[in-house]
């Protein structure tokens, strides 16, 4: 797949230098505290990575990593499924996609980047027939409270199918979809929705029923899911124009 944008480039990392610049990139963009000053897990060695550079000067601005399940039988042995219960989403007989860390340089600024990663994943779904895209999406810091409009509007509106909802599996979580009972302030939850899961949500996404607090990467993180073929045709359209 090619893209052109006037601005960034977006590339695969294969060799051992490209991953370990992504992987430096997660950790500044994560805030991750360790000695290794990288971002690096297991499940790198599974996933392809993508990276989207600033043209000019050559310097990450983007990344995300995704791989492909040929049905749902296969996702236990992703990501997701070390935090999540995905029992539920086995029924998939096609192809499903996961994807993750997805993540931006604050400092540019630009949403053509994150557009640049839905481009790609587009294309990828189309051509490869995928039915359901999924990942875990992230609240940047631990502290609930900081979200609890956010948590509100996806209660009252954006949680899964209860025949598709992932059942508890991590040892710290937050049951928000019992837990939180404030009134929604929708112009504040959205602000203060991570841009991704925006993206998500405007295509018909939906979320788990509680967050995992994750110490680790400093983040609560919800699973997501999008069913390809319940996004909107004119979103569709969007998402296939070349950027």
């Amino acid at each position: 797949m090619i893209f052109f944008h006037p601005k960034f480039d977006i590339e695969p990392a294969f060799n051992p230098v490209d991953i370990a610049e992504a992987q430096a990139f997660r950790y500044k963009a994560f805030g991750v505290v360790n000695e290794s000053g990288l971002d690096k897990d297991e499940y790198d060695q599974k996933f392809n990575h993508i990276i989207i550079r600033d043209r000019r000067h050559r310097k990450v601005v983007g990344y995300f990593r995704y791989t492909c399940y040929s049905s749902g039988s296969r996702i236990q042995n992703g990501y997701s499924a070390a935090h999540y219960g995905l029992k539920a989403l086995e029924r998939f007989d096609k192809p499903v996609l996961e994807v993750g860390r997805v993540c931006t340089d604050p400092f540019a600024n630009d949403p053509d980047i994150l557009r640049l990663v839905w481009a790609y994943l587009a294309q990828f779904v189309e051509k490869r027939n995928i039915v359901f895209v999924f990942g875990c999406t992230s609240f940047e810091g631990t502290d609930y409270k900081k979200y609890i409009d956010c948590f509100a509007v996806l209660r009252a509106r954006y949680l899964g199918p209860k025949n598709m909802l992932p059942s508890v599996k991590s040892q710290s979580v937050l049951k928000f979809a019992k837990k939180l009972r404030s009134e929604v302030n929708l112009k504040t939850a959205m602000m203060k929705m991570p841009p991704l899961l925006r993206a998500y949500l405007s295509m018909g996404g939906w979320v788990s029923d509680h967050a995992v607090i994750d110490n680790k990467l400093n983040t609560l993180h919800v699973f997501t899911g999008l069913e390809v073929s319940k996004i909107p045709a004119a979103k569709k359209r969007f998402l296939l124009k070349k950027p």
